[in-house]
């Protein structure tokens, strides 16, 4: 139900104020273009968008719509349903009923390549034994350099959860670079993601 319900918030809440919206299992890197704003979310996977990274402006029509469809096709014991896939839905839709117009499509919404906020895969194996240690000389910057921001994947992660806060770590220093304000409010050994609010 926790999930229900910040799915459901995060829309209420960009449709009211606009903005951007960011899972606390991300870690911004860069600052958000401003082309974002007009409405756009990432790719996960090829074809499957993710909704952990939202940009819209105020009283957006796709945002809109899919507070209609949030409530219209709820299912509360549907992994992802009222979420991720709720996203998919309307934007399939919309593609539909505009076949080979590209321009409308990212008028309605900007889906973004899988670099910008997906850049890692569900099992992070290959990356996160490199950013956790305080010796890699894994430069995420370098790795990743048309990523604005990063999912961690904190349900994949957790075997590394006092790795990634140590003080030292390469993804502690940068978090401390890249959202040095929302780092310092948290206590050290917490287990911290970045949220972007004003970094």
């Amino acid at each position: 139900q926790t999930v229900n319900l910040a799915d459901g918030l995060r829309l209420v809440l960009l449709q009211k104020f606009g903005g951007t919206y960011y899972d606390l299992d991300m870690i911004s890197l860069r600052p958000i273009p401003e082309s974002f704003i007009q409405g756009s979310a990432g790719y996960e996977t090829p074809g499957m968008l993710n909704n952990a990274a939202l940009s819209f402006p105020p009283n957006s029509a796709f945002v809109r719509e899919a507070l209609v469809e949030f409530v219209r096709g709820f299912k509360p014991d549907v992994w992802a349903h009222n979420g991720p896939r709720l996203l998919d839905r309307l934007y399939q839709l919309y593609e539909k009923d505009h076949p080979n117009d590209k321009k409308a499509l990212d008028r309605y919404l900007l889906a973004l390549p899988q670099e910008v906020f997906f850049p890692m895969t569900f099992n992070p194996e290959d990356f996160m034994p490199k950013i956790s240690q305080s010796t890699s000389d894994f430069d995420i910057y370098e790795q990743w350099p048309k990523s604005v921001a990063v999912h961690l994947y904190r349900s994949a992660i957790r075997k590394y959860r006092f790795k990634l806060w140590n003080s030292d770590s390469l993804i502690a220093r940068t978090m401390k670079k890249a959202c040095p304000d929302v780092n310092f409010t948290f206590s050290p050994g917490f287990p911290v993601f970045c949220v972007k609010i004003d970094c």
